[in-house]
């Protein structure tokens, strides 16, 4: 059986994509926390994760070698995995590796796909859940810096997208009716605040192929992730997401171009939200590899379609 201990200081470690005919492989109290380069390693049969800093073990959910039932099998004692979700912290007292495998393997592959969040049913410590797992904090960073750049090197091309999916957004939510208190429904709200902030990023009066500043970028990359991060959140409410889709369904002259389905109180038009630029705009400015580009674009996929 091939084997590799591995007791350096390790973090992000893309060389391990290459062992792919490892199937013993240790990583006990290394740095290590991201298991994705081991994502596609199916020769794996034995996998030892104890003392590292791994929160989330969804990458693995597909290395079937696992359930074999070899000793260790697959061990993830004292990680910050078990801290964040009871179920993982039961899983790993289980005595039999075989079944310890398997149980867990079953049970992070129910949970939402990898890099999306998600939220564990309940704490170790009783505590409200919050939302465990996703990217790390570096690889966000990382995606940041290299989104920026490709963004600062195409100056022009930036500019004119700006300009684009602002208006885009804009002429499809013009016309929508606003509340008693004059306001969107909460999603739209929030997509013409993303518009607005394009609109900053790239003003009308600005020449295309000025230069665009780093830190200038950096604050409105800033604010879109906020604001993509907020709109994941309200279209992941049914009720919300239904509610601004019928307001986008009111539409002066909307509906006669619209094809008809169930009708708009069964949110058949809730597959308009998915169409007014937002979703573009997102994986364009802040890349399709983002956490939150990714959790959006789930929840746009998981919405009503007509």
């Amino acid at each position: 059986m091939d084997q590799i201990p591995v007791t350096q200081k390790i973090g992000h470690s893309p060389w391990l994509a290459e062992l792919t005919s490892l199937e013993d492989l240790g990583l006990k109290n290394t740095l290590i926390h991201d298991l994705t380069p081991i994502s596609k390693l199916r020769s794996i049969e034995c996998l030892t994760l104890d003392g590292t800093q791994v929160i989330d073990l969804r990458p693995i959910s597909e290395l079937t070698g696992l359930e074999r039932g070899l000793p260790p099998g697959l061990t993830f004692n004292n990680t910050p995995a078990i801290e964040s979700d009871p179920k993982i912290a039961d899983l790993a007292k289980l005595s039999d590796h075989a079944t310890r495998a398997r149980q867990t393997l079953a049970y992070i592959r129910s949970l939402p796909p990898w890099p999306e969040p998600y939220t564990p049913a309940a704490t170790p410590d009783g505590s409200p859940p919050k939302p465990s797992g996703g990217a790390s904090e570096q690889q966000k960073i990382k995606i940041a810096q290299t989104q920026i750049q490709h963004l600062i090197r195409n100056a022009t091309v930036t500019r004119i997208s700006a300009q684009s999916f602002a208006t885009q957004i804009e002429t499809a939510l013009r016309g929508v009716p606003a509340n008693l208190d004059n306001k969107l429904p909460e999603p739209l709200q929030t997509m013409q605040e993303f518009a607005d902030v394009l609109r900053e990023l790239a003003p009308e009066t600005t020449p295309p192929d000025d230069p665009l500043q780093t830190a200038h970028l950096e604050l409105r990359i800033s604010q879109l992730e906020q604001l993509v991060d907020r709109l994941t959140r309200q279209l992941a409410d049914e009720t919300i997401a239904r509610e601004a889709a019928e307001a986008l369904a009111k539409k002066e002259g909307f509906l006669s171009n619209y094809k008809q389905g169930a009708g708009k109180a069964a949110g058949v038009a809730t597959v308009s939200l998915a169409t007014v630029g937002v979703p573009t705009a997102a994986v364009f400015f802040l890349g399709v590899e983002h956490p939150l580009v990714q959790a959006f674009l789930t929840v746009i996929g998981r919405l009503p379609k007509s």
